[in-house]
């Protein structure tokens, strides 16, 4: 997304930002104060700002939507998992929720600068992308944040739930809601998360077949196969959270498990741009 050593810089600030999110947490857990306090979240917001401020300088230089390649989806979509961790916290006055989703964001933020695969995008630009497909990945990223959002929920619910039976107390819970309440954050962040989804293949598929003006191949068969997978899922959850058909810890275990599937899943779906990237027409393999 960025050029040189511009992207390494603004990238390592945003993830010691969220670092020292997770290290504040830790520390509150640490002291016993009866919940993480006020400063995890104030280092998250701040890295969230500086992420957003870097993503909204790029997007107006380059006057295009940054989600052309791996490296931009990555970035972006770590950006939409921050922010909508940050708001469902404020939501539902769950701070404890960065404890799980603080250690992935600052993973996640320098993953690009150490692997291989995502240096050659460090290096070119991208093509301009339609407005159909834009709006298709703006959508998935976001499904997909939604998603993770539903997953911190359900790590908290299930934590939570155990210290209650084992009549333990954590003192990073100790401002987290009632179990009901983290339930209810569950559902509607799976039914978000669902709808998004929805929204995304439907733009994907209207992109595919109607404008891109060629025949599916291989690559598109499969991307599409996963994104279904990952769509059905998003809606069984969904409905099984709603309906409640299911206990609430089943329930809270299979989005942990599905979600864990679905992140895995965008490898094979992203693998072909990192084999070659068609708005550049250069091999990745001849870049590093």
């Amino acid at each position: 997304m960025f050029e040189g050593l511009a992207a390494g810089f603004v990238l390592s600030v945003v993830a010691l930002l969220y670092a020292l999110s997770l290290a504040a947490a830790l520390w509150g857990i640490r002291r016993g104060i009866g919940g993480i306090g006020r400063v995890p979240a104030a280092f998250a917001w701040a890295g969230l700002a500086l992420h957003t401020a870097a993503i909204a300088v790029y997007a107006l230089l380059r006057w295009r939507v940054p989600l052309g390649n791996p490296y931009e989806v990555l970035v972006c979509l770590v950006w939409a998992f921050v922010l909508l961790q940050l708001l469902g916290a404020a939501v539902f006055k769950a701070r404890a929720i960065l404890c799980f989703s603080m250690p992935v964001a600052a993973f996640l933020t320098v993953l690009p600068l150490c692997c291989p695969l995502f240096l050659p995008y460090l290096r070119h630009d991208v093509g301009d992308m339609q407005a159909i497909s834009s709006a298709h990945a703006l959508f998935a990223v976001f499904s997909y944040g939604a998603f993770a959002l539903a997953g911190a929920f359900a790590a908290l619910y299930l934590v939570q739930r155990r210290a209650l039976r084992m009549k333990e107390s954590i003192s990073a819970l100790g401002d987290a809601p009632s179990l009901k309440r983290m339930f209810a954050a569950v559902r509607w962040s799976m039914l978000l998360a669902a709808a998004l989804m929805v929204a995304a293949v439907v733009l994907g598929t209207f992109d595919a077949v109607f404008l891109a003006g060629s025949k599916l191949n291989a690559a598109h068969v499969v991307k599409f196969s996963l994104g279904g997978i990952v769509l059905s899922a998003q809606l069984f959850l969904a409905a099984l959270a709603w309906a409640r058909a299911a206990g609430e810890s089943k329930v809270c275990a299979w989005v942990l498990i599905a979600l864990a599937v679905s992140f895995l899943m965008l490898v094979p779906i992203e693998f072909r741009n990192f084999l070659w990237s068609d708005a550049c027409n250069f091999p990745v393999k001849e870049c590093i």
